[in-house]
């Protein structure tokens, strides 16, 4: 259980990252309803009114991608889609932050990481409500989950980055696969990948789940060989 300072702790870094990645969203987003962000708002909204996804409605994004959108969509107005990049900017400060600490670095360096991932992420080729931005943003948080032990979770959320972007499973996987050769955290390598791959087939087989009951899965498969 977490003592109060580390829950105040965590309370101003949920804040600071928080407001961090509103003001980078707000400064370097620039929606709009041209180009590919028109076409994800469009499937979104096929989505809304039950249109099935590869199916009747396509585009070859991968499917938390869309359907993360359609529910954004849902809560508000066609803005609500590129204010998802303010969590997914969060998530890669705060998690990144993390990361430095747990692994040695000075606060100073966990500082450093904390603002230049995100500015990194929102260079000049960004523009909100984009596809990669959920999945890079996560890597970040996997390493994290891994090195204190939590290998489970960051075999699962392996699968959701995938889920968001299948053709950067290089990046999401390189730190476990790091930690794994350095032997970070101690312990039996063997032990820590089968809990990962436990968590990552978890989170597979519901989201197949869905796709199948969906109708979905065939078109997604076929989908990613094109890509392929």
């Amino acid at each position: 259980m977490l003592d109060r300072p580390s829950l105040a702790r965590n309370a101003w870094l949920i804040f600071a990252s928080g407001a961090y990645a509103a003001l980078l969203v707000v400064i370097r987003g620039r929606p709009s309803l041209k180009s590919d962000a028109g076409i994800f708002l469009s499937v979104a909204g096929r989505l809304l009114d039950g249109d099935r996804l590869y199916v009747d409605v396509f585009d070859n994004k991968d499917p938390l991608f869309y359907y993360s959108h359609a529910a954004a969509l849902a809560i508000g107005d066609w803005r609500a889609p590129f204010l998802l990049d303010v969590v997914w900017l969060a998530i890669a400060a705060g998690s990144t932050l993390l990361l430095l600490r747990a692994i040695g670095a000075s606060r100073l360096a966990a500082a450093v990481g904390f603002v230049c991932l995100p500015l990194l992420l929102t260079g000049a080729w960004y523009l909100a409500g984009y596809s990669m931005l959920a999945a890079l943003s996560l890597a970040p948080l996997i390493a994290w989950l891994w090195i204190r032990g939590s290998f489970a979770l960051a075999g699962g959320l392996l699968c959701v980055g995938l889920l968001f972007k299948v053709n950067l499973a290089l990046v999401l996987i390189s730190a476990p696969v790091a930690f794994l050769l350095l032997g970070v955290p101690a312990g039996p390598a063997r032990s820590q990948a089968a809990r990962a791959a436990a968590g990552f087939g978890a989170v597979l087989a519901a989201g197949a789940a869905i796709l199948l009951l969906r109708g979905e899965l065939y078109g997604y498969l076929e989908t990613v060989i094109d890509n392929v």
